[in-house]
């Protein structure tokens, strides 16, 4: 941290628990609504996946869609197109609506819980959001298929642009950038899951984005992969050997052009750094963030399915914060918050901020 002399900062940390039961049943919900918007493509989706090899996949879907939701001449596949070029346009479509209509129903869950935490902040308050990893994904419609289900490299494209769809819901176009337009709203929007192909492959990709300002201030992925990213097996990227070779997508260098898990945002009369690791990466062995940036951050952000809050692990001046969503049976200890003081670390207590419907994990308080 740097800056002249001023008074301490307040960090407040809101943290959503997107495995708690209640969550899951609130995002089922939500899938459901959202499907019952779209039962023509729903249907058409079914419809396609079912035929035969040999099947006219196009007539399939004009006996099926009505015409505003057929396939415009330039994206419709062509004449003889197999199963899988019809199924990947009907599932982009509804990608592109569900991603829209699901950032809309968390910006409203955390809205209410940054109107609520702002209520009792002191001024000099920095609030930081945060989601776990894997938080964005598909809808899963496939019956006895346990693993998520990642986004297409078309949508992830939308989403980084700002150029999802519209999707009436309640009419409320409330999405992570504009909610962290304040000064004082930091939001590490969890991961999005999204695979794009190479060649003859697909690969599972999970970045995180950071919002500030109204901008996306980082985006970050994940060097390390593990189950949870669609691999049977614990591997690396191939061409990854932090901090001399990063593996990166090819949105990343845009926002991220140094290829860094570490940014500044500008508070008060001081500017706060941040370092980032994605689950795995954060653990022995690894240390992804710690090998690319030595000089400690003040706040060390650790988003997660399944992590470790080892304190050896810890990088930071200041503050370690880890959002992880894999614990199903202890969802609270699932957030934890610690602050360096002393020489040593100590770890925060924080509070549910809503009982009745329990969406949101905890919140945790800090002056530093």
């Amino acid at each position: 941290m740097r800056g002249g002399a001023m008074g301490s900062i307040h960090i407040r940390v809101i943290a959503l628990g997107s495995y708690s039961d209640a969550f899951v049943r609130a995002r089922q919900q939500e899938e459901a609504r959202f499907n019952a918007l779209r039962p023509e493509l729903n249907a058409a989706i079914t419809a396609v996946r079912n035929a035969g090899d040999d099947a006219d996949f196009g007539a399939i879907l004009d006996g099926v869609l009505p015409p505003e939701l057929r396939p415009p001449l330039q994206e419709r596949p062509g004449p003889g197109g197999d199963r899988r070029s019809f199924l990947h346009w009907l599932k982009k479509k509804r990608q592109l609506e569900w991603f829209s209509w699901y950032e809309d129903f968390t910006c409203e869950l955390l809205q209410e819980a940054l109107a609520n935490a702002r209520v009792t902040a002191p001024k000099n308050t920095l609030f930081i959001i945060l989601l776990a990893e894997s938080y964005f994904t598909d809808i899963n419609d496939r019956p006895g298929h346990t693993t998520v289900s990642p986004f297409y490299e078309p949508v992830m494209q939308a989403f980084l642009n700002g150029t999802l769809p519209e999707v009436e819901r309640f009419l409320v176009t409330r999405r992570l950038r504009n909610m962290s337009t304040d000064p004082d709203v930091v939001t590490f929007a969890g991961t999005v899951m999204w695979k794009r192909r190479i060649d003859e492959k697909e690969e599972v990709i999970n970045t995180l984005p950071v919002f500030h300002r109204g901008d996306l201030v980082l985006l970050w992925d994940k060097q390390f992969t593990a189950p949870v990213d669609g691999v049977k097996e614990l591997k690396r990227h191939p061409e990854m050997n932090p901090p001399d070779s990063i593996f990166h997508s090819g949105f990343t260098p845009r926002v991220n052009p140094m290829l860094s898990p570490s940014f500044r945002i500008p508070f008060r009369d001081t500017v706060i750094r941040f370092g980032v690791d994605i689950c795995l990466d954060s653990m022995d062995g690894h240390r992804v963030m710690k090998a690319c940036c030595p000089d400690p951050p003040d706040i060390h952000v650790v988003i997660a399915a399944g992590g470790s809050a080892k304190q050896n692990l810890y990088h930071a001046k200041k503050l370690f914060l880890l959002c992880d969503n894999g614990l199903k049976e202890a969802h609270r200890s699932g957030i934890v918050f610690c602050k360096f003081e002393g020489g040593s670390w100590s770890e925060v207590s924080f509070k549910p901020l809503k009982w009745a419907t329990p969406l949101i994990w905890g919140l945790g308080d800090f002056e530093i």
